[in-house]
């Protein structure tokens, strides 16, 4: 039996956040994380429109699904 992985990403749109969430997702492809997982959860708190750009460059991932939380 094979065990389906899931990622719950957080991030708060803070000071700095733009720089975090990209060394983090950077982290996640790199590590093969990304591509691994059946299923990656981005939930944003914050404007969802902000991120705009970081949903832009993890469209060619099919199993990433952002949320906001706010």
């Amino acid at each position: 039996m094979s065990t389906k992985i899931k990622v719950f990403y957080h991030v708060a749109e803070l000071t700095g956040w733009n720089d975090m969430m990209t060394d983090q997702l950077t982290c996640l492809y790199e590590n093969g994380l990304l591509e691994a997982a059946a299923e990656v959860h981005v939930c944003v708190n914050g404007d969802i429109k902000n991120f705009k750009p970081a949903q832009d460059v993890t469209q060619q991932f099919n199993n990433i699904v952002w949320h906001q939380v706010n």
